[in-house]
């Protein structure tokens, strides 16, 4: 009885202290996973909240455009009938100033050019040949003022004569030139000496006449005359410059008298 009494305390001693020794990580294990609880959402309540507001900012952003759209659903029709409107004008003008252009040129630039780059092109290249036909026209007028500047004063190749005491000087001077002589005549506007006697003196007397320019400076008529003999001849400038001046002497009292 005593032996059974102490295996029953023995038993009992030892349940109580399994007990004891098996509660013990049961409370660890709460205490850890308590710890765990509690730890965990201060380490990532930043990364929780920056995440929480920027869903937010984007739930905003959309709702705001759409509701833009629902308040105008017509802006977007809108803007494509101004922009069809704005590409119609432009086309419009575009082909007016087409146009204008294909006007202005002349047609051997148009000719088999049926496209508006080709045509473009053929305005480039009438310009080209405007361009130079300025630049020809610009290096004859130096000409005729280098002309006007030299003969408004005697020279001693030239002969300054005055047919009477109404009629104004009048300015002869021959020289020598690449193709043979030029013969420049300075005479008033009116009562001028003609430049048809000029001329005829010059072809009676067997030069032939490369070119003949008369032009309008001050009230005065300059008559620029270049010629060459084709015979092989000499020519002689002193002949030639006192033939002319007795043809404008003689002209001169003829109108005078």
């Amino acid at each position: 009885m005593d032996h059974c009494s102490s295996i029953s305390q023995v038993d009992h001693y030892n349940t109580d202290e399994l007990f004891q020794l098996s509660a013990i990580p049961w409370q660890q294990q709460a205490v850890s996973q308590d710890k765990v609880l509690t730890v965990a959402p201060s380490g990532y309540s930043s990364d929780l909240t920056a995440n929480r507001t920027q869903l937010i900012s984007q739930r905003r952003k959309s709702s705001m455009v759409s509701g833009v759209d629902d308040q105008n659903p017509s802006d977007r029709k809108k803007k494509k009938i101004i922009h069809r409107d704005i590409e119609r004008q432009r086309r419009q003008e575009m082909a007016g100033l087409y146009g204008s252009l294909r006007s202005l040129l002349p047609f051997e630039y148009l000719k088999g050019k049926r496209s508006i780059s080709d045509q473009i092109q053929g305005a480039v290249k009438y310009l080209k040949h405007l361009e130079h036909k300025t630049r020809e026209l610009n290096e004859k007028k130096e000409e005729l003022r280098k002309l006007c500047n030299d003969y408004n004063i005697p020279t001693s190749s030239g002969s300054a004569l005055e047919s009477s005491e109404n009629f104004e000087r009048d300015t002869l001077t021959v020289e020598p030139c690449l193709v043979g002589v030029e013969v420049a005549i300075n005479t008033a506007y009116t009562n001028g000496f003609p430049l048809s006697r000029a001329l005829e003196l010059m072809i009676g007397e067997k030069f032939t006449i490369v070119s003949c320019i008369s032009t309008k400076v001050n009230e005065r008529m300059i008559h620029a005359i270049k010629a060459e003999v084709t015979d092989g001849r000499k020519i002689i400038m002193l002949d030639l410059q006192q033939k002319l001046t007795d043809s404008i002497t003689s002209y001169a009292n003829l109108i005078f008298q």
